[in-house]
C-alpha cells in the first residue's frame, strides 16, 4: 500500500460498488491503511474524499461503524469534517445511529461532542438514542418511556 501511494496510486478511485480504498480499509478494520491514506490529506496533489459514498450512500465512517471497527472510526473522525458526521445513508442512518446500534462508546461520545444531530430520524423513524435498543419493540418501549419522561418535564423529544 505504501508503495502504491508513494507512486501516485489513485486513492479516490472507486470499485463497482462505489467503494474507495479508504472505505475498504474502514470496512475490513485496517487502521494502519486508514492512517496511511489520511496522511495524504495534507498533500496538494490529491485530496482524499471523506464525503465519498458507496451505492448505499455509506461513507467510510458509516462502514467502520457498521463493522464495529471503533479504532478505524476514531481515525476517520480525527480528520473528517462536521459534514461527514451528519451524512445519512440510504436507510437515513447517520454514523450516530450506527455507532449507537453497534455499541461503539468512544465513537458515540465523539460524535455527540462534535454536534451530531441527536434528533435525526432513520428509515424506521428512530432517533439515534433508540438505536441502542436490541430490537424494534424495545426501541418503541424506550421511545414511549422517554416521551412520557420528557413530557412530564415539559421538554419535547
Amino acid at each position: 500500500m505504501q508503495l502504491l501511494v508513494s507512486r501516485g496510486g489513485a486513492t479516490n478511485l472507486a470499485d463497482n460498488m462505489g467503494r474507495t480504498p479508504l472505505m475498504m480499509a474502514a470496512y475490513f478494520g485496517h487502521t494502519n491503511v486508514i492512517d496511511l491514506l489520511m496522511s495524504r490529506l495534507s498533500l496538494p496533489v490529491e485530496k482524499l474524499d471523506l464525503c465519498h459514498v458507496d451505492q448505499q450512500d455509506n461513507t467510510a465512517l458509516h462502514l467502520a461503524c457498521l463493522q464495529s471497527h471503533e479504532d478505524c472510526a476514531m481515525a476517520i473522525l480525527e480528520k473528517c469534517s462536521d459534514e461527514v458526521i451528519q451524512m445519512a445513508n440510504s436507510d437515513q442512518k447517520t454514523p450516530l445511529h450506527i455507532s449507537s446500534k453497534t455499541g461503539l462508546v468512544r465513537v458515540v461520545q465523539e460524535l455527540v461532542q462534535r454536534g451530531a444531530d441527536l434528533n435525526a430520524r432513520d428509515c424506521d423513524d428512530n432517533y439515534p438514542a433508540l438505536c441502542c435498543a436490541p430490537n424494534l419493540h424495545v426501541a418503541e418501549c424506550l421511545d414511549s418511556i422517554l416521551q412520557a419522561m420528557l413530557g412530564q418535564k415539559g421538554i419535547a423529544l
